[in-house]
């Protein structure tokens, strides 16, 4: 199946890919290990790579195979996948970005709820 129809949606980002072509159980939580349904072993996950390769060139990612460097922290990737999603943004002329406000609000209802609760304790009992 081809990912070319959604080239456009994406701006940047990666494909991670993880296992081994040998595979490994896969656990479902609370009930143990898969099975497979035809006869009742536990079933293993293979990865493909050439099939997250395919969605990677129909996406125009970056594919990175997480086990074949064992040393690189999974942090490590993300951060530098962060690096290069802020580099293409402010490389497209956008320098907007966003101020995060929350803090605000958030100090305004943390008044509230003192004011709530010093008039609750100076009447002396609940409002």
């Amino acid at each position: 199946m081809s990912f070319d129809e959604l080239h456009g949606l994406v701006d940047n980002g990666a494909v991670l890919g993880y296992g081994t072509a040998a595979g490994g159980r896969m656990n479902y939580p609370g009930r143990g290990y898969i099975k497979n349904v035809s006869d009742g072993t536990i079933a293993l996950s293979h990865i493909d790579e050439d099939a997250l390769r395919q969605v990677s060139g129909d996406l125009g990612l970056l594919y990175i195979n997480e086990t074949s460097d064992p040393g690189s922290a999974l942090s490590t990737r993300l951060q530098t996948i962060r690096l290069m999603s802020r580099d293409a943004f402010f490389a497209d002329g956008n320098r907007t970005g966003y101020l995060e406000t929350y803090h605000y609000f958030a100090a305004f209802v943390g008044l509230l709820l003192l004011v709530w609760l010093f008039l609750t304790i100076y009447r002396g009992g609940v409002a």
